[in-house]
């Protein structure tokens, strides 16, 4: 999965999907919509979700593209026209990861929720990411994401 690889692995995972595809063939791609000013702060929110759930692969590992880098990802393996087709609005709510990620363990989810406090008073003043308080053991993140759709260069073109 492109999303969940490292930065480094991400070429293989496109060249995969590249050899994949005939000539002319469509990609749809579906991800958080990020720039150099928002993508620190998303990063390092999901970063310790991993962390405290303890994915410590994903926690290591997981790298999450802006749109830039994923532009120059793909264009260098042979795809073109990255289109963004849709923008969606993405609410991640802190507590809805309580059950599911942290096992019920409401500590866990109070240590991400004082992380994600702590990691908004310090981030990029250029990032208007929304966030909310929605209760002391809730915040309310207003991301947005992508669909994106690219094709296949043609061999020879």
């Amino acid at each position: 999965c492109i999303r969940d690889s490292p930065k480094a692995d991400k070429g293989k995972a496109v060249k995969v999907f590249h050899d994949a595809l005939k000539n002319n063939g469509r990609l749809i791609i579906w991800k958080p919509l990020l720039n150099d000013d928002t993508a620190e702060f998303y990063r390092k929110v999901i970063q310790e979700k991993d962390r405290l759930a303890g994915f410590d692969v994903l926690a290591s590992d997981r790298y999450f593209l802006t749109e830039n880098e994923l532009m120059d990802l793909f264009k260098a393996h042979q795809f073109e026209g990255l289109k963004l087709e849709a923008e969606i609005s993405y609410e991640l709510y802190s507590k809805n990861r309580l059950e599911q990620e942290f096992g019920g363990n409401i500590d866990t989810l109070k240590a991400w929720n004082d992380s994600i406090i702590e990691l908004d008073n310090n981030r990029n003043k250029n990032d208007l990411t929304p966030l909310e308080h929605i209760a002391d053991d809730n915040i309310l993140i207003h991301f947005k994401r992508g669909l994106y759709k690219l094709v296949k260069h043609e061999v020879g073109s």
